[in-house]
């Protein structure tokens, strides 16, 4: 069974935005479920281009910060990060995250930010259509 949890919240205030993520991990079953002392855990970000929080584009530094925090305080390592369209370098994440709010993000709560552009090739042995992918 999948469960998902969607919590409202009316603005980007701290404190409002890290009870609505309180609320959602109660509704999943507490994360410590999830996550372990010394885990490392990716956080997934919507980075998708180089734009300021209030465009509504990214995700709000708000909900990264509130969520790299708890993991952080449950002893675990947070790691922000995303796959942002454009050039995929280490100098056009750094200025994606600094847009965004997010290397702000990463220096209050001790998080790390992924740098690594490294890529894979996956072969899809019974693709019809696709044969692999990068």
């Amino acid at each position: 069974m999948n469960i998902v949890s969607i919590e409202k919240c009316d603005s980007y205030s701290a404190n409002e935005v890290r009870k609505a993520i309180e609320r959602s991990y109660k509704n999943l079953g507490g994360l410590e479920k999830y996550i372990k002392k010394g885990d490392k855990v990716f956080l997934k970000a919507n980075l998708l281009k180089k734009n300021k929080p209030d465009d509504a584009v990214t995700t709000h530094p708000a909900i990264v910060e509130a969520v790299a925090s708890t993991i952080k305080d449950m002893g675990a390592i947070p790691i922000i990060g995303d796959s942002p369209a454009g050039p995929f370098s280490e100098r056009a994440l750094r200025s994606i995250y600094e847009t965004t709010g997010v290397i702000d993000v990463a220096k209050r709560t001790g998080a790390e930010l992924n740098y690594n552009t490294d890529e894979i090739v996956v072969k899809i042995s019974d693709g019809k259509l696709i044969k692999q992918a990068t």
